[in-house]
């Protein structure tokens, strides 16, 4: 790295071959190759490095002393202003580096962060999503268990109700206000309407009156009989005489009296069990042709 000057004769040798030094390592610093001969510029090997700069540098490697820089002093005052430049230039590129890496780092955060949110929003619909099929789970077992209890209660309602007809059918059949060729109710898991109800009821008033009216003209009819046979015994042992008129006088009022208090105890059933009004015309209807029967017997 010594100065041409040096190189010819060592005596004439002073500072500004010691530039001359300084010059070539900065050279090949920057462009690193030795500037030998006629070498190309800096500004041309290196773009990003100024004209001027490499102007400043390209000054120390003068061939002849006299067109160097006189001291090192000069030498660093013009150097100085390129280097500070060429600081600031590192200095932005640090700090945009610098920015341009805190920006990253914040987007990074801000993506993990949105991660995060992201995933603890997902937990949390997760977890809402169960907590109301928990929900919508517990409701629809609380409404089976009242469905359930609804129908235990109109299952035990409809049994009451059954055991309830039992007994009062077998009072009735104990009282003989049914025949015994009624049948039996059958116990039924399955409500009946109100109108068979009454139907049945109504069946049942006609059948007891019928029943028991029958009852009443079979013992009528042979307690008629024997009257009838004694009134003839006497009619043949009176013949022709008053007392034969009087006899069946007396017959005749008996035998309304009777008509009259059986016609009298089928209202008083009637309005008693409260049959329909079909019912009440046929039960009045069957003792009238009674009386008619009676009257046309006894007047023949």
């Amino acid at each position: 790295y010594m100065a041409p000057e040096q190189m010819e004769d060592a005596s004439h040798v002073d500072r500004r071959s010691d530039l001359y030094s300084i010059g070539v390592m900065l050279y090949e610093c920057l462009t690193q190759k030795l500037p030998v001969g006629k070498f190309r510029p800096i500004s041309r090997i290196r773009e990003d490095i100024s004209q001027e700069l490499g102007q400043a540098i390209e000054k120390a490697l003068e061939a002849k002393k006299e067109d160097r820089y006189e001291s090192a002093r000069e030498m660093l005052d013009a150097l100085v202003p390129f280097l500070a430049r060429e600081r600031q230039k590192k200095e932005e590129k640090a700090r945009l580096a610098r920015e341009e890496e805190a920006r990253k780092a914040a987007l990074l955060r801000a993506r993990q962060e949105q991660d995060a949110r992201e995933k603890q929003a997902d937990l949390a619909r997760e977890e809402e999503a169960k907590r109301a099929a928990f929900l919508r789970a517990q409701q629809e077992k609380k409404e089976k268990e009242q469905q359930e209890a609804l129908a235990r209660q109109e299952q035990e309602a409809k049994e009451k109700q059954a055991m309830q007809e039992q007994e009062e059918w077998q009072s009735r059949l104990v009282h003989g206000e049914e025949n015994q060729e009624d049948e039996k109710p059958v116990q039924s898991s399955s409500p009946q309407p109100e109108e068979n109800k009454a139907k049945r009821k109504s069946y049942a008033a006609l059948w007891i009156s019928l029943s028991s009216n029958t009852l009443a003209g079979l013992f009528m009819g042979c307690l008629f009989f024997a009257l009838e046979f004694c009134i003839h015994k006497v009619v043949v042992f009176f013949s022709h005489s008053i007392l034969v008129y009087l006899i069946h006088g007396l017959h005749s009022l008996f035998l309304f009296a009777i008509i009259s208090l059986l016609l009298y105890s089928c209202i008083r059933k009637s309005k008693k069990n409260k049959p329909s009004n079909t019912n009440r015309v046929i039960v009045n209807g069957v003792f009238l042709a009674s009386i008619i029967a009676s009257i046309w017997y006894f007047w023949l």
